[in-house]
């Protein structure tokens, strides 16, 4: 814009056109990269030659249909989009059975050394049929190195319906200080009624996490009640014996003011 200083936002007055972008994910994360659909008549020979080889570009003027390197390139990105809707077409085949992503986290702040350590393991059925005999199995806490307080380490559900999730909660107490990988858990699973070979999958892996030693924790968060117990008996001589003084002196002079009177 002419004779303008200070612009927050650049406006044209030529025609505006619409592009298209295609983006396709997948429930677990993974994507293919975005396919923009763009309609030039002048089309810049660096959008071709310097464009990614994951970036998709499409344009339908005939102005280029006699472009041969512009039709290898668009042939190229045709079998990339048939192969993008291939992949749809397995997604939605998949639909129809049962489909767990399963989450491990540790719900404590800190991990000390002989104190409760919380485990909470998620399983979310994102898939179009109910999961049948799920099984999940966490061998990674050894018995030398934690106690099992509550919950059970090894735990089966005979159906999870679609759409449907289940919590369940592990409760742990270490018995050594250190560091500690905490690895992913293992689950088994039928993904329809008709399925008879069991899928298998992992959790996500909390990673390593530092156990502090318990009297090192005691130093720093505890209340220290017979720290300040002691101080306070300690300090009582201090304190007590002026105000004793200062109580008898305070008590002579009373009398002393009340036999003048």
């Amino acid at each position: 814009m002419r004779d303008k200083k200070g612009v927050s936002a650049l406006t044209s007055d030529e025609r505006r056109t619409n592009v298209t972008a295609v983006v396709c994910t997948s429930a677990t994360g993974e994507f293919i990269p975005p396919m923009p659909i763009i309609p030039r008549v002048r089309f810049l020979k660096e959008l071709i030659n310097k464009a990614p080889t994951d970036l998709l570009i499409l344009d339908g003027h005939s102005s280029h249909t006699k472009n041969l390197e512009l039709i290898r390139k668009k042939m190229k990105h045709v079998v990339v989009l048939s192969v993008l809707a291939f992949a749809c077409l397995v997604q939605s085949a998949d639909d129809d059975e049962a489909r767990l992503l399963v989450s491990k986290n540790i719900l404590n702040t800190f991990l000390v050394e002989g104190k409760d350590l919380t485990l909470e393991y998620g399983i979310y059925n994102v898939g179009g049929s109910s999961a049948l005999n799920v099984h999940l199995h966490d061998g990674s806490f050894k018995s030398e190195e934690f106690q099992n307080v509550a919950g059970s380490l090894d735990v089966k559900w005979e159906r999870l319906a679609p759409g449907s999730n289940v919590t369940h909660v592990v409760v742990l107490r270490p018995l050594k200080s250190g560091y500690y990988n905490f690895s992913s858990a293992e689950v088994t699973y039928l993904a329809s009624d008709m399925a008879s070979e069991r899928k298998f999958g992992y959790t996500t892996a909390p990673g390593e996490y530092g156990i502090v030693n318990l009297k090192d924790y005691d130093r720093k968060f505890s209340p220290h009640v017979l720290d300040w117990a002691a101080f306070a008996v300690m300090t009582l001589p201090s304190l007590g014996i002026p105000f004793l003084l200062w109580y008898n002196s305070k008590c002579k002079y009373e009398q002393l003011k009340t036999k003048k009177n």
